[in-house]
C-alpha cells in the first residue's frame, strides 16, 4: 500500500517537473521612484524663503519622481506556478538647483544606493506570469552632495557646500510583478512600496573636520534654523517611496 501511494504521488509530480523550466537570469532595469521625505520638503521651502530676495530660480525639491538603474542576477522556476530568487544592486538619483540673480547657483544631488534580495511567488498564464514579491534592501546608503558656484568672495562660515552621508541601513518593499517570457529574454514590470525604511534618526552628516568643529555637519531640515541657530534639525535618511521598475533579463535554461 505504501509503495502504491509513492507511485501515485510520483505520477502526479513527475509530469509537472518535466514541464517545468528552470532559468538562471541576469539583466538590467530602469526604475522610477517617487521619493517621500518631510525633512527634505521642509528644507526646500525654508531655503527658498530665506533666499527669496535674490533667487531667480527656486529649488524644486529632492522629493517626487527620481530615475534609477538596477542590476539583478538570479534563478527562476516557471511551471504552472513560479518562484524567483534574485540578488541585485539599485541606484536612484535626483538632482535640483537654484539660481541667483547675480549668476551664482546652488546644486544638489541626492543618491540612494542599496544591495537587494528579492523573493517572488506566483502563477503563469500562458507565456505570462504574475507574482507577489518582497525585496529586502541592505547596505542601503543615502548621499547628498551640495555645491555652490561662487563668482567672487569667500564662502560663509555656515557653508552648505559638502557631501552628507547616512550610515548603512535597511528597508523592505512589498509589491507585484508581471512578466513575459520570450526566450531567451524575460521582460518584467514591477511596482512596490516600502513596508519599512530604517534611518529615521540617522541624519545625513558630513565628516568634514571644519564642519564638525563649526557644528554644521548635519544637512539642515530647516534652513531658517541653520542660518539663525547654533543647533538645528537634520534630514533623516529614511527617504523612500513608491517604485516602478522595468527589467529586461537574459535567461539560460538549466
Amino acid at each position: 500500500m505504501k509503495k502504491f501511494r509513492l507511485i501515485f504521488v510520483w505520477m502526479i509530480i513527475f509530469p509537472g517537473l518535466m514541464c517545468a523550466q528552470h532559468y538562471l537570469t541576469g539583466g538590467v532595469g530602469f526604475s522610477l521612484s517617487f521619493l517621500e521625505s518631510e525633512d527634505l520638503k521642509n528644507f526646500t521651502s525654508t531655503y527658498n524663503q530665506v533666499n527669496e530676495p535674490g533667487l531667480e530660480k527656486y529649488l524644486n525639491g529632492l522629493t517626487g519622481d527620481a530615475a534609477g538603474l538596477a542590476f539583478a542576477f538570479g534563478f527562476r522556476y516557471i511551471s504552472k506556478w513560479t518562484i524567483s530568487f534574485e540578488i541585485g544592486r539599485d541606484e536612484i538619483i535626483k538632482k535640483d538647483a537654484a539660481r541667483f540673480g547675480i549668476g551664482e547657483e546652488r546644486h544638489l544631488t541626492l543618491k540612494l544606493q542599496s544591495n537587494t534580495v528579492t523573493l517572488g511567488v506566483g502563477r503563469t498564464f500562458g507565456k505570462m506570469f504574475l507574482q507577489g514579491v518582497a525585496t529586502y534592501h541592505f547596505a542601503r546608503r543615502v548621499t547628498l552632495k551640495s555645491s555652490y558656484t561662487r563668482l567672487s568672495g569667500e564662502p560663509p562660515k555656515k557653508s552648505l557646500t559638502g557631501t552628507y552621508r547616512s550610515s548603512d541601513n535597511t528597508s523592505t518593499d512589498l509589491g507585484v510583478e508581471i512578466g513575459v517570457l520570450r526566450k531567451p529574454f524575460i521582460l518584467v514590470g514591477k511596482i512596490s512600496y516600502p513596508l519599512h525604511t530604517g534611518g529615521r534618526k540617522d541624519y545625513l552628516r558630513s565628516f568634514d573636520t571644519i564642519k564638525i568643529e563649526n557644528q554644521t555637519d548635519l544637512f539642515p531640515g530647516d534652513f531658517w534654523e541653520y542660518v539663525d541657530q547654533t543647533h538645528y534639525r537634520g534630514v533623516g535618511s529614511d527617504i523612500d517611496g513608491l517604485k516602478v521598475m522595468i527589467t529586461l533579463l537574459l535567461s539560460f535554461s538549466i
